[in-house]
């Protein structure tokens, strides 16, 4: 505890402030305001816009002002300063006293009056109540001209080399370059990651799923942040890194890079962080599989160009421009990955209300038309619905642009089984058939990739398109497709129904559409030959025929033999056995169709006919 602080309740400090704003007559006005006290730290942060203009000092020796106009963040100018006290008493101070004073209540006003030691650096406190105090700010502002709030969490190694002045240094000059980079559309702060997640981070696998909701809350005054590991590769430093998406609780790819030396070690992470920078769209409108997104401070990205058909120091000489060159500019092509926020009562949104669609991705279709996007939805199964529909006043629908490194995604399908809902297990699908085509479907596109392991695994590598639409088959049906970019994802898993009845009675019914079909064909060539014997006169031959024809299954215990197999094949879950029913229902058909009774009774026919006209004669 330091030395100089206040202790006792009945001594403090209160500042007093205005605000001064300047008329069209160049008169002033000023908005007084008392922001009280306790010890050294005030109840609420001075901004910029305050006017210091009275410090005052109550302890047990009575009130004493000190009076000197200045603005909060600003360097004091001014020899001297005016106290005084209740009997009107004046005495000249220097600007020791005068920088001493102030300087105490801007760098501590915001911290807590309480005389415990806070074990978080005073720099670290100051930022995050500043990036909160913004961010409450924020959505205010339209989302075409809201700029990204971004942390960046230095995480380096145990390294003696990495000590706080040169961490210190790396976030100054990081802030510095990013700021170069960028100057409007998004605001940086770098720091050493914090204690109490260092730990986490560390060790962490670079699964959302893994970070608790504490970590979300910590988060929500950023939008973005991003994590750079700095290490050490035998002689050379290291680092790789990666960006959270905050809003949409998604991670993207890893990026790393190595550097001999230290002095270019900033500006290669800056670089690289622009790179893995991920913008985001909002979207606004859906009409089918087609939405429309706005680009989030898309009206912060310009640059200033000089005019070459102005004149020289005119006002025309210089003009706004759009800076494509921006890390926040939304190219051509850009592939979004979608997310769904959903909002609790009181409009707050919670880690439990996102949801991400898995293989589903937003893919442009048009150029970028000043704020707005254009895209198409292609989805898994009927995920896509959730992008489609109304949307509610709680309810925010984003588009992160997905970044690829190059690599290959492994895609892992499994399913659920068990004797009971109670004990449902993992069981992989191995066997599966993999196919992939374009997107856009054209005919040349199709292409086999092969099957799955015993692990239900099989590697995807990028193909001609940055997304590849897998579709999975078992059997002869297509049971999902699977738009995915290799190489944003390392591994990706699908849950599929349980396919294995399915399976069972494709096999079966396939079967019975070969012997079916054998039925068919051997009843139509009996009769054909009992036909030609008795054309001939050769009953004995054709008796014999008759035999073989009376002896195969007939049509009423045929359709017998179909219900029974279809009672026996039948399935519990309703997609099955609306897809087994459909088979039988098939083969139904063709037998109600090629199997007739009337067929039987001109064979008899033929036969008494014979054997009548054999008597007669």
């Amino acid at each position: 505890m330091r030395a100089d602080r206040p202790t006792s309740r009945d001594s403090g400090w209160s500042v007093r402030t205005k605000r001064q704003s300047k008329r069209a007559d160049n008169s002033v006005t000023e908005t007084v305001g008392n922001r009280a006290a306790t010890g050294w730290g005030c109840d609420e942060p001075l901004t910029r816009n305050d006017v210091v203009y009275s410090v005052q000092r109550i302890d047990n020796h009575g009130l004493t002002t000190f009076d000197r106009p200045t603005t909060v963040g600003q360097s004091i100018a001014g020899p001297t300063m005016t106290p005084s006290r209740d009997q009107n008493l004046s005495v000249d101070l220097r600007l020791p006293l005068l920088l001493l004073l102030v300087a105490f209540v801007g760098l501590l006003g915001c911290q807590s009056a309480e005389p415990e030691v806070d074990e978080t650096p005073a720099t670290e406190v100051t930022t995050n109540a500043a990036d909160a105090a913004a961010k409450q700010e924020e959505p205010s502002l339209p989302w075409s001209f809201r700029p990204y709030r971004v942390a960046i969490w230095l995480i380096p190694d145990d390294h003696p080399r990495w000590t706080s002045a040169v961490m210190s240094m790396l976030s100054q000059q990081l802030d510095r370059d990013l700021g170069l980079i960028e100057p409007a559309a998004w605001k940086t702060t770098t720091q050493v990651v914090p204690n109490q997640w260092r730990d986490l981070l560390t060790t962490w696998q670079k699964n959302t799923a893994e970070l608790p909701v504490e970590f979300y809350e910590a988060l929500k005054p950023w939008d973005k942040l991003v994590l750079v590991r700095l290490g050490h590769a035998g002689a050379e430093l290291s680092y790789d890194l990666n960006e959270l998406d905050v809003n949409g609780w998604s991670l993207g790819p890893t990026y790393s890079g190595t550097t001999a030396e230290f002095l270019p070690l900033p500006g290669r992470v800056a670089d690289t962080i622009a790179q893995a920078f991920r913008p985001i769209v909002r979207i606004e409108h859906s009409e089918q599989d087609i939405v429309t997104t706005r680009v989030r401070a898309h009206g912060l990205m310009v640059r200033s160009e000089r005019n070459p058909d102005a004149e020289p120091g005119s006002d025309a000489e210089f003009e706004l421009v759009e800076n494509r060159t921006s890390p926040c500019w939304i190219e051509t092509g850009e592939i979004f990955e979608p997310v769904v926020r959903l909002a609790n009562r009181r409009r707050v949104f919670e880690l439990k209300g996102i949801e991400s669609l898995d293989f589903t991705m937003l893919v442009q279709q048009d150029a970028v038309d000043g704020p707005y996007v254009r895209a198409r939805v292609v989805s898994v199964n009927r995920a896509d619905v959730a992008l489609t529909r109304k949307k509610g006043r709680n309810t925010e629908k984003i588009g992160i642009v997905v970044r690829t490194p190059p690599g290959n995604t492994t895609i892992r399908l499994f399913t659920l089984r068990g004797t009971s809902a109670r004990d449902l297990a993992e069981f992989p699908l191995n066997g599966y058939q993999i196919y992939s085509r374009s997107i856009y479907g054209t005919e040349d596109s199709f292409e086999y990739l092969g099957k799955t392991n015993w692990d239900g695994v099989i590697e995807i590598e990028p193909g001609d398109e940055r997304v590849r639409l897998l579709l999975v088959k078992n059997g002869e049906r297509n049971l999902a497709r699977l738009p995915v970019m290799p190489g944003y994802k390392p591994v990706m898993e699908k849950l599929l129904p349980d396919d294995e009845e399915r399976i069972t009675a494709e096999g079966v019914v396939s079967g019975l559409k070969s012997e079916s079909l054998d039925l068919w064909a051997r009843r139509k060539v009996l009769a054909e030959r009992i036909r030609l014997a008795l054309e001939k006169n050769e009953f004995a031959m054709a008796n014999r025929y008759y035999e073989l024809y009376r002896q195969m299954v007939g049509v009423n215990q045929w359709r017998d033999l179909l219900a029974d197999y279809e009672r026996r094949l039948a399935s519990s879950e309703k997609r099955q056995q609306k897809k087994i029913s459909d088979m039988f229902k098939e083969l139904t058909e063709f037998a109600t169709k090629e199997f007739k009774l009337d067929d039987d009774t001109k064979v008899q026919e033929m036969m008494l006919n014979a054997r009548q006209q054999r008597l007669t004669d």
